[in-house]
Protein backbone atom coordinates (compact mmCIF):
# COMPACT_ATOMS: atom_id res chain seq x y z
CA UNK A 1 0.00 0.00 0.00
CA UNK A 2 1.36 3.56 -0.89
CA UNK A 3 1.92 5.58 1.80
CA UNK A 4 -0.13 8.91 1.35
CA UNK A 5 2.24 12.25 0.80
CA UNK A 6 1.75 15.20 3.10
CA UNK A 7 -0.24 18.08 0.80
CA UNK A 8 1.52 21.38 0.97
CA UNK A 9 0.04 24.73 -0.19
CA UNK A 10 2.46 27.28 -1.81
CA UNK A 11 1.07 30.95 -2.37
CA UNK A 12 3.62 33.08 -4.15
CA UNK A 13 2.88 35.44 -6.81
CA UNK A 14 6.28 34.65 -8.43
CA UNK A 15 4.93 32.00 -10.74
CA UNK A 16 8.66 30.36 -10.77
CA UNK A 17 9.51 30.15 -7.40
CA UNK A 18 6.16 29.18 -6.45
CA UNK A 19 7.12 25.86 -9.33
CA UNK A 20 10.49 25.72 -8.54
CA UNK A 21 9.59 24.97 -4.62
CA UNK A 22 7.09 23.00 -5.53
CA UNK A 23 9.26 20.58 -7.74
CA UNK A 24 11.88 20.60 -5.09
CA UNK A 25 9.27 19.75 -2.26
CA UNK A 26 7.85 16.89 -4.87
CA UNK A 27 11.21 15.70 -5.44
CA UNK A 28 11.02 14.84 -1.01
CA UNK A 29 7.74 13.28 -1.98
CA UNK A 30 5.98 15.89 -1.04
CA UNK A 31 2.26 16.43 -2.64
CA UNK A 32 2.75 20.54 -3.58
CA UNK A 33 -0.21 22.72 -4.90
CA UNK A 34 0.88 25.83 -6.21
CA UNK A 35 -1.71 29.25 -6.32
CA UNK A 36 -0.05 32.29 -7.35
CA UNK A 37 -2.32 34.83 -5.62
CA UNK A 38 -4.19 34.88 -2.01
CA UNK A 39 -7.39 34.71 -3.03
CA UNK A 40 -6.60 31.78 -4.80
CA UNK A 41 -4.57 29.91 -2.53
CA UNK A 42 -7.84 30.76 0.09
CA UNK A 43 -9.64 28.99 -2.24
CA UNK A 44 -7.41 26.30 -2.70
CA UNK A 45 -7.72 25.80 1.18
CA UNK A 46 -11.51 25.37 1.01
CA UNK A 47 -11.08 22.35 -1.47
CA UNK A 48 -8.52 20.44 0.09
CA UNK A 49 -6.90 19.37 3.19
CA UNK A 50 -3.13 20.22 3.36
CA UNK A 51 -0.91 19.94 5.57
CA UNK A 52 1.26 23.19 5.90
CA UNK A 53 0.86 26.33 3.54
CA UNK A 54 4.14 28.19 2.43
CA UNK A 55 2.84 31.81 2.11
CA UNK A 56 4.74 35.00 0.26
CA UNK A 57 4.47 37.85 2.17
CA UNK A 58 4.41 40.93 -0.54
CA UNK A 59 1.78 39.83 -2.69
CA UNK A 60 -0.36 42.30 -4.79
CA UNK A 61 -4.47 42.64 -3.99
CA UNK A 62 -4.00 40.84 -0.99
CA UNK A 63 -0.73 40.43 0.50
CA UNK A 64 0.62 37.78 2.82
CA UNK A 65 -0.85 39.42 6.07
CA UNK A 66 -4.27 39.74 5.22
CA UNK A 67 -4.03 35.96 3.58
CA UNK A 68 -2.54 34.77 6.60
CA UNK A 69 -5.39 36.51 9.07
CA UNK A 70 -7.73 34.28 7.00
CA UNK A 71 -6.29 31.34 7.06
CA UNK A 72 -6.02 31.40 10.85
CA UNK A 73 -9.49 32.35 11.66
CA UNK A 74 -10.56 29.49 9.10
CA UNK A 75 -8.00 26.97 9.92
CA UNK A 76 -6.12 27.91 13.37
CA UNK A 77 -3.77 24.78 13.57
CA UNK A 78 -2.55 24.75 9.90
CA UNK A 79 1.18 25.62 10.44
CA UNK A 80 1.78 28.37 7.75
CA UNK A 81 5.75 29.33 7.17
CA UNK A 82 6.20 33.50 5.64
CA UNK A 83 9.05 33.81 2.95
CA UNK A 84 9.57 37.25 2.46
CA UNK A 85 12.49 39.30 1.62
CA UNK A 86 11.23 41.69 4.50
CA UNK A 87 11.86 39.82 8.11
CA UNK A 88 12.80 43.00 10.31
CA UNK A 89 11.61 42.76 13.88
CA UNK A 90 8.54 44.48 13.44
CA UNK A 91 7.32 42.58 10.50
CA UNK A 92 8.36 39.45 12.33
CA UNK A 93 6.22 40.58 15.27
CA UNK A 94 3.52 41.19 13.57
CA UNK A 95 3.27 37.96 11.57
CA UNK A 96 3.90 35.97 14.60
CA UNK A 97 1.02 37.60 16.68
CA UNK A 98 -1.34 36.54 14.00
CA UNK A 99 -0.22 33.26 14.12
CA UNK A 100 2.46 32.71 11.71
CA UNK A 101 4.79 29.75 12.66
CA UNK A 102 8.02 30.79 11.16
CA UNK A 103 9.59 33.01 8.73
CA UNK A 104 12.53 32.24 5.67
CA UNK A 105 14.15 34.94 4.51
CA UNK A 106 14.52 35.02 0.67
CA UNK A 107 16.48 34.40 -0.68
CA UNK A 108 17.07 31.51 0.98
CA UNK A 109 18.95 27.96 -0.05
CA UNK A 110 16.19 25.63 -0.41
CA UNK A 111 17.88 22.82 2.25
CA UNK A 112 16.66 25.51 4.92
CA UNK A 113 13.49 25.48 4.22
CA UNK A 114 12.93 21.93 3.69
CA UNK A 115 14.02 21.90 7.42
CA UNK A 116 11.59 24.47 8.21
CA UNK A 117 8.67 22.00 5.88
CA UNK A 118 10.38 19.18 8.12
CA UNK A 119 10.21 20.77 11.51
CA UNK A 120 6.36 21.38 10.85
CA UNK A 121 5.13 18.14 8.84
CA UNK A 122 7.01 15.32 11.03
CA UNK A 123 6.90 17.25 14.44
CA UNK A 124 10.71 17.68 14.70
Amino acid sequence: MEELKQKILVIDDDETLCLVIGEELEQENYSVTCSFCGRDGLDKLKIDNYSLVILDYNMPEMDGYEVLKNIKITYPSLPVIIITGDTGTEMAKKFLEIGANDLVNKPFEFDYLLGRVQKFILNI
